[in-house]
C-alpha cells in the first residue's frame, strides 16, 4: 500500500491511514446504548426547554423509551416492521427513536413541513404499521385514517394503556440484529418520487465510533436539524453512544440563539449546512464563538464564509463534512486550517474510519492522479439499499471491485478529484452537467470560481436550456458584508468580468445577479429549484433587489421581472 501524504491508496482505493480505527461495537444500537446507560446512569443525556431547564439522565431516557416501546409493541410494532414518527423537534423525538429501535422495528422519520402528498406517498410505500404523533401533528392530514400513538413533548405516551408494564411477549417484538434496518430516511429522487434509504444499526454504530468524535468536543451536541434529515443521526447518536449530551434547540437556528447556546457553554459542537453556515458567516460570524467544533457541508462551503468565522472565532475548529444519506451522514471529512485554501476551494478531505472511497471513470477504472472521476464510497457506512426499489438499489449499490467478496460500494453521482496533498476536492454533480451551445457545462465549476472572488460570500448557478441545444447560465451571488457598498464597485458586471479572466467563455454566466440572500430549503440547503423559477431574468433587476429587500411585496406595481423576485423571496421567508 502506497503512502500519499497521509492518505493511503491501492488499486484506486483511498483510506485515511493504515490504522483500522476503533472497532465497530458488536450488537445493535440499543445494546450499545444500554451499556452506556450502565456506565453513566446519572449523566445528563438530553437537555431541552428554552433555557435548558429540563433534563433527562441516561437512566431516565432509557426507562422512558422502554415504556414507550411497550406501547408501540401493543400497537403493532414488530421486528422488521416500520413505525412512522411525525413529531416536532423535542425530547420526544429522541425518546421515540430509541423506543422504536427497542421494538426491533425501523423508524420512518417524517417532516411535517413536507407536502401532504409527499408524506402520504412515503407512508404508503413503506407500509407503516403505526404512526407516532404529538399534539401538534395529531390533526395532520397524513395521520387521518391511520393507527396513531400520541406522545407528549417529553416522550411520555398519552392515554391509558395496560401495555405499559407488560413484557415484550408479542411474537416478533424486539431482538433485532446489527444488520437490521434502524431507520428509513427519505431523500428526493431524480424522478421526483422520494427514495427511502435503509440505514442499519451497524451503519450508525460505525459512524458513532469514529475517532474524529473523540477528544471532548462533542460532549454537548446541538440537535436542531429535522429528524427526517440525516444530520440528525450525528446530532443524536454520536453524543448518546459516548456519554455525551443532546441539546434540543428550542427554536429555529438564528444568530442570537447560537450566541446564547454556544456562548453560554450549553453547546460544544454543532452541524450547519453550507447554506446556513454561509448566511450566519455573512451576518454575524461571531455567533459561533465558544463552540469547540463546527461541522458544515451538504453543499459547497464558501471560502469567504470560512475566513470570516475563523477570524471571529479563533478558538473554534471547523470541519467540512461530506456524505450522502446513503453513506450514513458522513463519508469524508476535512479539518479546515486557518489561512486561505491552497486551491481556492475547501477540500472534502479524507475518508471516515471504516470507509473507503474510489474515484472511477465510466468503466469503473481508477482515474489518473489529479483527474476527475465519480466518487464511490465503500465500507461500513454504506446503507442497505432503497426501500421497495431493488432495481435502483442494484443500479446505485454495486459490487466493490476493490473489496472483499460480497462488499458493495455506493455510486454517489458526485464528481471529485484528489489534490497533491491527498485530499479529495468536490467538483460537482454528474447529473448537473448540461450541454449548452455544444459545450459540456458543470455549474459547480462556475460556483467555485465565484466563491473564490474576495467579495463573494455565496453563489449558485442555474442553467436554463431552450430545447435547441442552447441556453443561458445565470449566477446568483450574495456579497460579503461591506462589499455591496456602491463605492466598492462590486456588481454583476464586475464579477462577470473577473470570471472572464479565469474561466473559459462557456463557463462564464450570461448574467450575474447580486441578491441579499439565497433561498434555503427546510433542510438548510440552497434551494436551486426556487432560483430556477427566476432564471433568465435580466441582471438589471439586481440593483432593485439589492436596494429594496424590505419592500418585496407581490402587490408592488413592478415589472414582471421584479414580480418574479418578489414572489421568490416572499416564499423563501
Amino acid at each position: 500500500m502506497e503512502r500519499l501524504n497521509g492518505a493511503h491508496e491501492s488499486a484506486g482505493v483511498l483510506t485515511d491511514t493504515d490504522e483500522p480505527g476503533i472497532p465497530i461495537p458488536g450488537g445493535t444500537l440499543t445494546e450499545v446504548f444500554g451499556k452506556q446507560v450502565a456506565q453513566t446512569p446519572d449523566a445528563v443525556a438530553v437537555e431541552y426547554g428554552c433555557h435548558g431547564e429540563h433534563q433527562l439522565s441516561y437512566a431516565e431516557l432509557d426507562a422512558r423509551a422502554e415504556r414507550l416501546a411497550r406501547r408501540l409493541v401493543a400497537g403493532g410494532a414488530r421486528r422488521g416492521g416500520r413505525v412512522g414518527v411525525l413529531v416536532e423537534r423535542s425530547a420526544a423525538v429522541v425518546v421515540t427513536l430509541l423506543a422504536v429501535a427497542k421494538t426491533g422495528a425501523a423508524c420512518v422519520p417524517l417532516d411535517e413541513r413536507s407536502p401532504e402528498a409527499r408524506l402520504g406517498e412515503i407512508l404508503e410505500s413503506v407500509g407503516c404499521a403505526l404512526l407516532v404523533v404529538d399534539a401538534h401533528s395529531a390533526q395532520h392530514p397524513a395521520a387521518a385514517g391511520r393507527r396513531t400513538l400520541l406522545v407528549g413533548e417529553d416522550g411520555v405516551p398519552e392515554g391509558p394503556s395496560d401495555a405499559v408494564d407488560r413484557p415484550y411477549d408479542e411474537p416478533g417484538a424486539g431482538a433485532a440484529g446489527a444488520g437490521d434496518v434502524l431507520y428509513v430516511m427519505h431523500t428526493s429522487g431524480s424522478t421526483g418520487a422520494p427514495k427511502g434509504v435503509r440505514v442499519t444499526h451497524r451503519n450508525v454504530l460505525a459512524l458513532a465510533c469514529d475517532r474524529v468524535w473523540r477528544g471532548g468536543a462533542h460532549e454537548r451536541v446541538l440537535f436542531h436539524s429535522p429528524h427526517a434529515f440525516d444530520a440528525s443521526t450525528y446530532e443524536i447518536w454520536v453524543p448518546l453512544l459516548s456519554g455525551g449530551r443532546v441539546v434540543v434547540a428550542p427554536e429555529e437556528i438564528n444568530a442570537p440563539l447560537l450566541r446564547r447556546l454556544v456562548g453560554g457553554g450549553r453547546v460544544t459542537a454543532l452541524w450547519l449546512t453550507a447554506g446556513l453556515f454561509g448566511a450566519l458567516a455573512t451576518g454575524d460570524p461571531g455567533c459561533l464563538e465558544g463552540a469547540r467544533e463546527v461541522w458544515t457541508g451538504g453543499d459547497v462551503v464558501p471560502p469567504d464564509a470560512v475566513r470570516r468565522v475563523v477570524e471571529a472565532c479563533p478558538g473554534t475548529t471547523l470541519y467540512n463534512g461530506y456524505g450522502p444519506t446513503e453513506t450514513t451522514t458522513f463519508a469524508t471529512r476535512h479539518r479546515i486550517h486557518p489561512g486561505p485554501p491552497a486551491d481556492g476551494d475547501i477540500p472534502i478531505g479524507r475518508p471516515m474510519d471504516h470507509t473507503r472511497v474510489h474515484l472511477l471513470d465510466a468503466e469503473l477504472r481508477p482515474v489518473a492522479d489529479g483527474g476527475t472521476g465519480q466518487l464511490y464510497v465503500a465500507g461500513a457506512h454504506v446503507a442497505a439499499g432503497y426501500e421497495g426499489n431493488e432495481a435502483l438499489t442494484r443500479e446505485r449499490f454495486l459490487p466493490d471491485p476493490f473489496g472483499a467478496r460480497g462488499e458493495r460500494m455506493y455510486a454517489t453521482g458526485d464528481l471529485a478529484r484528489r489534490d497533491t496533498a491527498g485530499d479529495l476536492r468536490y467538483v460537482g454533480r454528474a447529473d448537473r452537467q448540461v450541454k449548452v451551445n455544444g459545450f459540456r457545462v458543470e455549474p459547480g465549476e462556475t460556483e467555485a470560481a465565484l466563491t473564490r472572488q474576495p467579495r463573494v460570500a455565496q453563489a449558485s448557478v442555474v442553467v436554463d436550456k431552450d430545447g435547441d441545444g442552447g441556453g443561458r447560465m445565470t449566477a446568483y451571488v450574495v456579497l460579503a458584508e461591506g462589499a455591496d457598498d456602491g463605492a466598492a464597485g462590486v456588481d454583476g458586471v464586475a464579477l462577470r468580468r473577473a470570471l472572464q479572466e479565469e474561466l473559459p467563455s462557456y463557463l462564464v454566466p450570461d448574467d450575474v445577479v447580486v441578491l441579499p440572500r439565497l433561498p434555503l430549503t427546510a433542510n438548510g440547503k440552497i434551494d436551486r429549484a426556487r432560483l430556477a423559477e427566476s432564471s433568465g431574468v435580466p441582471a438589471l433587476v439586481e440593483r432593485w433587489v439589492r436596494r429594496r429587500p424590505a419592500q418585496l411585496a407581490v402587490d408592488d406595481p413592478v415589472s414582471g421581472a421584479r414580480l418574479t423576485y418578489a414572489r421568490l423571496w416572499q416564499r423563501s421567508g
